[in-house]
């Protein structure tokens, strides 16, 4: 047995935040017999270990009946703590917020409870149409599909507006793969090439900023695409040493990105990512006063707790 190897639930149990932890042991105290006795001081033996060591745990812990399957029991502890952290984060993400109540429509809907399962899916679409989530509004709209085809009373009327919506839906996803592609041939050229000095080199970035121009449909730009066209044309500047053009599109998408608070919150290592890069650009342009206020946003990120063990971020 390895007295020190890499183990992913030692890895987890380091990764959690305090409220994190606190919310598992508050959960976990709820059980009271069997093996659900065992999480809480198996959690704390392994939380204080700097590194992984089995050998101490079955030192610590001779005698106990979860050792006799120890890979079990980590496993069982390991699941425990997903589910803890999935019912902690399920109102402070958008999408697990969406999943719930998918969930729960599904649940309804094998039930025969259609018009509650309906009822659900509703609510769904309301969060999903105000956050930008396309993909998720077509499985929503294929969730209702169902709920029609077995309650049997098909609306032309109804039937015609979800064609609208997935077309809409569709496209608006279709257009932020397009751009999710371009940005990363962008960026796949940056990492080989760096910043731009030949002729042949800038060709190859114009090509790029060409293919978005041809793909890019004002009508279907949401968060995140919008997010990718700003994004790339920043790159692209900074690729061929325009730094003035580079700071505006880095400009753009931190105005993007401050609009709303859930999105800033919901992608805060983004945010983390258009502010350094804005810093250096602004260094290099010698901005002082835009410097200043950047590093001071900067700064503000180190407080928020829910991001302290986000091992990209720090």
């Amino acid at each position: 047995m390895s007295n020190s190897t890499k183990e992913t639930l030692h890895e987890l149990i380091k990764h959690m935040s305090k409220s994190e932890k606190r919310y598992f042991k508050v959960l976990s105290s709820r059980h009271t017999i069997g093996e659900e006795n065992n999480y809480i001081v198996l959690f704390d033996f392994i939380e204080n270990q700097i590194e992984y060591n089995e050998e101490k745990i079955f030192s610590h812990f001779k005698g106990e009946a979860f050792l006799n399957k120890f890979s079990i029991s980590k496993k069982r502890l390991y699941d425990h703590i997903i589910n803890a952290l999935d019912n902690f984060h399920s109102s402070n993400s958008v999408d697990s917020q969406i999943y719930k109540l998918l969930s729960s429509a599904d649940i309804l809907y094998h039930k025969s409870l259609y018009n509650q399962s309906f009822k659900q899916l509703k609510s769904a679409e309301k969060i999903a149409r105000k956050n930008d989530k396309f993909n998720l509004l077509s499985e929503i709209n294929l969730k209702t599909k169902k709920i029609y085809e077995s309650q049997g009373n098909l609306d032309l009327i109804e039937i015609n507006k979800l064609l609208v919506q997935d077309k809409e839906y569709h496209q608006k996803s279709l257009t932020y793969d397009k751009f999710w592609n371009l940005k990363s041939k962008l960026f796949a050229l940056l990492s080989t090439k760096g910043i731009s000095r030949s002729e042949n080199d800038i060709l190859e970035f114009k090509k790029i900023i060409e293919e978005l121009l041809e793909s890019a449909e004002k009508s279907e730009l949401y968060f995140d695409s919008h997010y990718l066209y700003n994004h790339i044309y920043s790159a692209y500047y900074f690729a061929t040493n325009s730094f003035t053009e580079c700071y505006t599109y880095l400009r753009a998408n931190m105005d993007l990105m401050e609009s709303s608070e859930e999105i800033l919150q919901d992608q805060v290592n983004k945010y983390l990512s258009l502010l350094t890069n804005a810093i250096y650009v602004a260094s290099r342009l010698q901005i002082k006063e835009d410097l200043q206020l950047l590093q001071e946003k900067l700064k503000k990120l180190t407080f928020i707790e829910k991001h302290k063990n986000n091992e990209d971020l720090s």
